[in-house]
């Protein structure tokens, strides 16, 4: 059996506040965990420090996945050309989705429509050029996303005969760390 290594206790202070008693992890203050021993104690393994804190996806500008391979449709309705599947146990309330996109005869217009679960959202977005163009997407969830959800991205072009060339399909988010919620009673 591995020995557990102690992490020890801070004291966070800012002005005119309360210090905040607890256990350092990252930038937060995490509370005192009642550990397996049975006491209350500052000095809990790594596991069962991540075992009690509950995470969130929230949009920033870190990459943090990316279907970066370079697809082709030909496809004057909407047709499923990328898709990344949600492995992650936790609320993702938002995240800006970026994808690359040009057509294979200008100028003819190709689009770009994201979809989560072969439900559209977002807005359309096309090019008419042969050369790639970012286009780039901040997404609030109205019900926030869970494990299994697939974020997919759909094209098609307007008129013409012509290809749709996708790639860098990626997801830009950080993890917060949701606050553990604490009730006090108020009986009189």
């Amino acid at each position: 059996m591995e020995e557990e290594t102690p992490i020890e206790p801070v004291v966070e202070t800012t002005i005119n506040e309360e210090p905040k008693q607890g256990v350092y992890f990252g930038s937060e203050v995490c509370p005192r965990v009642h550990n397996h021993r049975g006491t209350d104690s500052p000095r809990i393994s790594h596991d069962d420090l991540l075992n009690t804190l509950r995470y969130e996806i929230r949009s920033s500008s870190s990459l943090q996945y990316s279907n970066d391979t370079e697809r082709t449709m030909l496809n004057v309705a909407y047709t499923k050309t990328k898709e990344i599947k949600v492995d992650f146990d936790g609320p993702i309330i938002s995240m800006i989705i970026n994808y690359d996109i040009k057509t294979s005869s200008a100028p003819n217009v190709v689009w770009g429509y994201l979809y989560i679960n072969g439900v559209a959202i977002g807005a359309e977005l096309g090019n008419a050029t042969e050369t790639y163009e970012t286009k780039s997407q901040t997404i609030t969830f109205t019900t926030p996303l869970k494990k299994g959800d697939l974020i997919q991205l759909y094209t098609k072009y307007d008129i013409g005969s012509c290809t749709a060339y996708v790639r860098n399909f990626r997801l830009y988010y950080d993890k917060f760390i949701i606050p553990p919620i604490n009730f006090t009673s108020q009986d009189p």
